[in-house]
């Protein structure tokens, strides 16, 4: 039961997912382990548990049948951008020292954007020092952490006082916290909902490093979904705060090995941020290809 990825907990039977398969597998779960994890949560919906030394995200199910549990392992022990196969004129761009702006991993789901955006941000802490601040709803990694010269604090907006439903303030409410609180690097989680794409937009243009993640087919679509929910307007910061889109694909071999492909799009000339201002969109795409295409050709 080790090398599970996720886990469907029953009060008589569990149900796992291993690690790179899409089927699931009737499993022996630890006695007890239903009624450690249900007394743990106290009816939460959401909620961190250890697993042994696994850090886990907890997800309460109230079905038909009864109370069940979804139990996620947290990635804790993030490689360095250049492990996870990020080329080197990219991972020198994001890795410079006074970058700062908005700074968007796209694509769709299960691509390894979160990871890469965590990878990111502990790299930098690690690298130039400061402090940094995780704002999700729910928490994806393990992020938690006081490094040699930096701290990294990871907040779960899901379950601030306990309140299991959030309101669309309070991403903001957090957001603001962090940047009174002499914070280098922000985190917002995956933007689906234009309170978040409005809080993206709104804080990429306070002097610090922004980070978030978003859904989309390319670089193109995964900008004008940010600006369609953030709302009137939000072009015009956005082309003056935006740094990169990172858009990111994966294709799975035949062995089973997954190779990532990334189309960078560097917002560093004028004729970028005036086609996002314009908002237009096969205009971004074309200079995002020919970043990649520089990239790949080494020039």
């Amino acid at each position: 039961m080790d090398n599970f990825s996720t886990l469907w907990l029953y009060e008589n039977k569990a149900m796992a997912r291993v690690k790179g398969q899409k089927s699931l597998i009737l499993v022996q779960a630890p006695n007890g382990l239903y009624k450690e994890i249900k007394e743990f949560g106290h009816g939460k919906i959401a909620f961190k548990f250890k697993l042994g030394t696994e850090p886990c995200r907890v997800e309460t199910v109230n079905s038909v049948n009864g109370t069940s549990f979804v139990i996620r392992k947290l990635m804790h022990d993030l490689k360095p951008l250049d492990e996870l196969g990020v080329p080197q004129k990219i991972t020198q761009r994001l890795l410079e020292p006074k970058l700062s702006g908005l700074v968007i991993f796209a694509g769709l789901q299960g691509v390894g954007k979160t990871t890469l955006g965590s990878s990111l941000l502990v790299e930098r802490i690690r690298k130039f020092g400061g402090s940094a601040q995780v704002l999700e709803d729910p928490p994806e990694l393990d992020l938690d952490n006081i490094l040699e010269n930096g701290v990294i604090q990871q907040i779960d907006v899901h379950e601030r006082n306990n309140v299991n439903v959030r309101s669309d303030e309070e991403l903001g409410y957090y957001a603001s916290r962090a940047l009174r609180a002499d914070t280098d690097i922000v985190y917002l989680g995956e933007v689906l909902r234009p309170a978040e794409a409005k809080e993206v937009v709104t804080h990429s243009g306070n002097g610090a490093l922004i980070i978030t993640t978003i859904h989309g087919s390319s670089v193109s679509l995964a900008l004008e979904r940010l600006i369609n929910l953030a709302g009137p307007n939000s072009e015009f910061m956005l082309s003056t705060t935006l740094t990169a889109v990172i858009y990111l694909t994966v294709k799975t071999m035949d062995s089973g090995k997954r190779i990532m492909h990334i189309t960078p799009l560097f917002c560093d000339s004028p004729a970028v941020r005036i086609a996002i201002r314009e908002k237009n969109f096969s205009i971004t795409e074309n200079y995002a290809q020919q970043q990649a295409n520089l990239i790949l050709t080494g020039n």
